[in-house]
């Protein structure tokens, strides 16, 4: 494993100069374009390397019972579909709809975003009565496509008390299958240093750690464990996916922090995560979601609300 990961590691190095040196949205649309075609497996220094700690398994939504199928496609692992409304559009219910019917059949889980801070009036679908409406609209469209693919919202750092509340509230009484927390966030804490610490849009990466983290926690709380969740904003070691975990998150993701330190991160927080979970006399990582608000680890049917057959 060191020699793969080494190399990974050597190799992004090389590489990111280059891609800092490219406009923002050139480098993006290189990366992804290396990735559509096997580069992240390569980076990642996938051969030779050692199957993943036991101590970190999960089973959500049944996806991890579909494992042999997903490797049989051309390309395997999990597949989940973002989707939101577009930035012109007249209607934004029929925008995730139509999304919904294009992707069930074809993605193994589907997060409804309504919390991007860059699409104007994104976030007003966060509301009680938008958010029953729209959920309940989209719950029906994933019936009619006769796909039962897991169904999780994404919502943002940036909520009031009164807002959470009433997320938690919705979600637990629509019939979704979890929460993504959270997206990027719109506020500015202190200690900025960049020029570009004032222009408008979503702030990811560390700074967005401590927020992300207290709406985390907040819908553990408000919805009693009954949902699975997924942590998300500032994770850059293991330390910060345990703290997740011990906030309420089933599941971690990261984004920002590939950037600087490159795919060979994944291994190393997984490594890390799993001495961290082993430290603390934790045999899997379900008994540890939740323990930092004096919780009880969650029966695994209670975190999976109902049987679901992806794709």
């Amino acid at each position: 494993m060191r020699k793969a990961v080494d190399k990974s590691t050597s190799l992004y190095r090389l590489i990111r100069p280059v891609l800092r040196a490219l406009p923002s949205e050139t480098a993006h649309e290189l990366s992804l374009w290396a990735v559509e075609r096997g580069a992240d497996r390569f980076l990642k220094g996938r051969a030779g390397q050692p199957p993943d700690p036991p101590v970190l398994a999960q089973r959500l939504w049944g996806l991890d019972a579909v494992c042999d199928r997903l490797s049989r496609r051309i390309r395997s692992g999990i597949v989940g579909v973002n989707l939101g409304k577009n930035r012109d559009t007249g209607e934004a219910v029929e925008d995730y709809a139509e999304g919904i019917r294009r992707v069930a059949g074809r993605a193994d889980y589907l997060v409804v975003n309504v919390s991007s801070p860059n699409t104007p009036g994104l976030r007003e679908l966060q509301h009680r009565a938008m958010l029953n409406a729209l959920l309940e609209r989209l719950i029906r469209v994933r019936e009619e496509a006769g796909c039962q693919v897991p169904l999780l919202v994404k919502i943002a750092p940036d909520l009031t008390f009164e807002e959470s509340g009433d997320i938690g509230q919705v979600a637990l009484e629509s019939g979704i299958d979890g929460l993504i927390v959270s997206n990027t966030t719109v506020g500015r804490p202190p200690g900025l240093l960049s020029r570009h610490a004032r222009e408008v849009g979503g702030l990811s990466g560390r700074p967005l750690f401590a927020a992300s983290n207290a709406i985390l926690a907040e819908m553990y709380r408000l919805t009693q464990g009954r949902l699975p969740l997924i942590g998300v904003g500032g994770i850059a070691s293991a330390e910060d996916a345990y703290a997740k975990i011990r906030a309420g998150a089933s599941l971690v993701q990261l984004y920002t922090a590939l950037v600087f330190a490159g795919p060979a991160l994944v291994s190393q927080i997984k490594s890390g995560l799993a001495e961290l979970l082993r430290r603390d006399g934790f045999a899997t990582v379900a008994e540890a979601v939740g323990v930092a608000q004096g919780a009880a680890p969650m029966p695994q049917s209670i975190k999976s609300p109902r049987a679901v057959t992806p794709r």
